[in-house]
């Protein structure tokens, strides 16, 4: 159960599927400060770990996408 502080709401720029999998670029700033690859961040209540520095880009599993509406 997600129990952390809501820091900010990203937005979606970019939205790929590249070698049968998916990876999102979202749009952020108070969470970037600090973030280091294979952090992880809670969207919509599913951890995604970030990996790409200096930018939230997280593979993301099917399920993940569809629960969030972005298929």
């Amino acid at each position: 159960m997600f129990t952390g502080i809501v820091e900010e709401i990203g937005e979606v720029r970019v939205n790929l599927k590249l070698s049968g999998k998916q990876r999102l670029d979202i749009a952020a700033s108070a969470v970037l400060s600090g973030l280091k690859l294979g952090d992880s961040i809670s969207v919509n209540g599913a951890c995604l770990t970030v990996t790409a520095a200096k930018r939230f880009v997280p593979h993301v599993s099917k399920t993940s996408m569809d629960r969030n509406g972005l298929r």
